[in-house]
Parts: structure tokens; sequence; C-alpha cells
């Protein structure tokens, strides 16, 4: 999904929750952003992606409408979740505006037509919109040394992905990346800030967070599906959250579901500069 929307001065939006990940443009006025514990505020000229999952607030600044080309997708799109590892900027500054702005026309033409290769070209153009805020990324530019070792661990998190609801074995991960067990778990480390098994657990958390939050399936066919037995999915869910996953369930559905839908908020999207930390 993607469009250019607009919204007047003194508009708010709080608590939003996505499930996908969005890229923002901003042209014309500004907007502040409360996100992760930190403060953005807008300008344009910014390509800015927030991620899936990450309570976000926002509002416009000052007295003039707030522009900006949106697009949203999900997390199936390439591998986002090495993109999550690698702590790449929340923004980038675009040097090529009417450049970026082509490839958001690009993405709305592709919607509005919807022919045989309609599809094709969308993803193209947000593929080339990815490699484009890649591109600009410091940790990208300075990463060419590091390049099989950014291999390495993207097919050892796409299995890890693939697998959620299986066991997975130091053994296995090591293997795929054509390292000792012992190597790999510290190698692992230096790269995504945890061990193995505690990335692995947290993985199965978020995912039964998300089916959660968007399916009816009782708990116990939720710790199925992330390869927890039930009783422990319940324990390691209440000391990751604080709440039980039948109580979590709950509480998110009166918070969020009650609310205007995600599609109907497209127009809620900012990107800004980052004026504050917490």
């Amino acid at each position: 999904m993607a469009a250019y929307s607009e919204n007047d001065p003194n508009w708010e939006e709080e608590g939003v929750k996505p499930d996908f990940y969005r890229f923002v443009f901003t042209q014309k006025g500004s907007a502040w952003l409360k996100m992760g514990g930190k403060e953005y505020v807008s300008e344009p000229g910014q390509l800015y992606i927030l991620p899936a999952g990450v309570k976000q607030t926002y509002g416009t600044l000052g007295e003039e409408s707030f522009g900006r080309y949106w697009c949203h997708f999900r997390a199936n799109l390439g591998d986002m979740q090495l993109l999550e590892v690698l702590k790449l900027p929340v923004y980038v500054s675009v040097d090529d505006e009417d450049f970026v702005k082509s490839l958001y026309i690009k993405m709305i033409t592709a919607l509005k037509e919807r022919t045989l290769t309609s599809g094709l070209r969308l993803k193209a153009a947000l593929l080339e919109l990815l490699s484009y805020y890649l591109d600009r990324c410091d940790f990208v530019k300075s990463a060419g040394g590091d390049r099989e070792d950014l291999s390495k661990l993207d097919n050892v998190l796409q299995y890890i992905e693939n697998h959620l609801d299986s066991p997975i074995h130091i053994e296995e991960l090591a293997r795929l990346a054509y390292l000792h067990p012992n190597y790999f778990i510290e190698f692992f480390k230096s790269m995504v800030g945890s061990p193995p098994i505690q990335y692995v657990n947290q993985r199965r958390l978020e995912r039964a967070k998300h089916l959660l939050e968007h399916s009816d399936e009782h708990v116990a066919c939720i710790a199925k599906q992330v390869g927890m037995q039930n009783h422990y999915l319940s324990r390691m869910f209440k000391i990751y959250t604080g709440l039980t996953p039948s109580r979590y369930r709950k509480i998110y559905r009166n918070t969020y579901m009650d609310k205007t839908s995600p599609d109907k908020r497209m127009a809620s999207l900012p990107a800004g500069n980052e004026v504050g930390g917490g």
C-alpha cells in the first residue's frame, strides 16, 4: 500500500502499533514522533523506516499541514530480521528527492492499475527504495569487509525464522555458518548482541505475541507453533511481558482492536530527525 497524505496542524495519533514496516518520505511541514524511548522531529527530504511491532505516537508541528509519501510492507520482504539485528538508522537524508519521489509514484501507479505485471512493478519499486535506504546507511558503507560474516548471519537468521516451531540446535546453526559450535556462539553474540538460544527464545515469544494479537487460536496451539510446551510458553511469556498469554491477548485487543484499523490510519505516518533519547 502506498499513497501521498497530508494532515492539518494540531493533528495527533497516539499508541499506533502496526504489524507492518513503513517507509515515509516527508515533503512539507513538520511532525514529531515518539518511538522506542526516543523523540524525533520531521523535516522534508528524509527517508524514514518505521518498524513493525513498535508503539509509535506522533503529530504535526507548527501551523503548516504535514505532507508525505508513504508505503507499508510486511516483514517477509527481504530479510527485515537482518536489518533489525544490524541496528540501522531510523532515517537517512535523501540526496535525490526526485528519484525517491518517482519510486513512490511508481508504487502508487502500480496499485491503481492492477494489471498482470503491476504486482511485479510494485515490488521492484519497493525493493529499489529499500536499496536506496541501505546504500545511505553508514553501517553498510563500512561493512564491506564483513560481507561474508553478514551472509553467514543471514543464513542463520533465515533458518531460525523458518524453524521456530521445531527444535533448533546450536550444531545446526553452526553448520550453516561454517563454524565450530563453540566459536559460533561467540560469533553470533558479537553480531546480534545475545547468545543464540536467548535470541531463539526471544523470536519464539515475539511470534507468540503476534499470534495472540492476530488469531483466535488457543494458547496450547500457539505454543506448538513456536516450538514450546504450553506451560513453558506461559511461564516464559509472563517473564518476557509481565502478563500471561491470555491476559496479554485481552489487554491488547481492548487497547488496539477497538480503535481505528491500521489501514484506515495510513495517513498517520511521520518522518523526522532525532532530537532526544531515552
